[in-house]
């Protein structure tokens, strides 16, 4: 497989007309607030100075500031403007260097036509606590059951219908994370993502018409838990000439898996010259 050499992308800050080009990182963050951040290849994060620091008053001297939290009359150039990116504010993410495919990610061309193919594994460590667990939950549920049908105590046998179901949701987490796959195929048009050889119940494969495409791009995911706890994901969203996303795959652990996949629908679209700009579509 060739990958194309990336292109340079462009942030623009919020308070200035100024441009800047960033060629030598991965990647670029930019939070819905518009700050941004490179990611270079070995994870590391560079806050990227989109403007000279101005004036401002002491009540908006925060960089997290949102725009949307000051009084209309405080111009934009009275923000204070140091970059920073957070792992708990959402952002999107663009391409700027070639991204190696990861371990559960693969390439290759199908059908007469030439379709594009991305294959993402399911699988991953975690897997065997959840099997661990599984087995735990499924077995001690076996012992009530045994014990309540033969005591003749079957209002617990009934009681325990709902957790013997969650055990059943388990056995079927642990098996498509064994074999399950994401296969995203790109032909006649369109974007196609389906899971197999075990579908979801009542799952159809996902179908994203590629003609009003004008960028795909990556975006960060935060939930933050009432004990204080982070839950990221990536997704891999399409975005049309009205500005409207889509999501194509989301869901994803990784950084490096939404951003491999980005590169490669974008190589095969002939969307190589996208940019963002303060967390828009340029």
């Amino acid at each position: 497989m060739t990958i194309r050499k990336a292109r340079a992308a462009t942030y623009r800050g919020v308070a200035g007309d100024e441009s800047h080009a960033v060629p030598t990182a991965t990647a670029i963050a930019i939070d819905d607030v518009g700050h941004g951040t490179t990611v270079d290849d070995h994870g590391g994060e560079t806050p990227l100075a989109v403007a000279a620091p101005v004036a401002v008053a002491p009540q908006y001297a925060e960089a997290s500031v949102s725009p949307a939290v000051v009084p209309a009359q405080q111009p934009p150039q009275q923000f204070a403007m140091t970059a920073i990116d957070s792992p708990t504010m959402p952002a999107y993410f663009k391409v700027q260097a070639p991204v190696a495919p990861p371990q559960s990610m693969s390439v290759f061309r199908a059908g007469d036509d030439d379709a594009l193919v991305i294959k993402r594994r399911w699988y991953n460590r975690g897997v065997y606590f959840k099997a661990a667990f599984a087995i735990f939950w499924n077995g001690f549920m076996l012992v009530w059951n045994s014990f309540a049908i033969v005591s003749g105590a079957y209002v617990f046998a009934i009681f325990g219908l709902l957790h013997d179901a969650v055990g059943l949701f388990l056995i079927y987490d642990v098996v498509t994370t064994f074999v399950n796959s994401t296969f995203v195929t790109v032909r006649d048009g369109s974007i196609t993502v389906e899971n197999r050889p075990i579908r979801r119940c009542c799952e159809a494969p996902k179908e994203v018409d590629t003609m009003p495409i004008r960028e795909i791009r990556c975006k960060r995911n935060v939930n933050v838990g009432s004990d204080g706890s982070v839950d990221t994901s990536f997704d891999v969203r399409a975005v049309d000439v009205n500005r409207i996303e889509t999501v194509i795959v989301g869901g994803l652990a990784l950084l490096e898996e939404a951003l491999f996949l980005e590169q490669e629908l974008e190589n095969y679209l002939g969307l190589g010259q996208a940019t963002v700009v303060s967390g828009e579509v340029a």
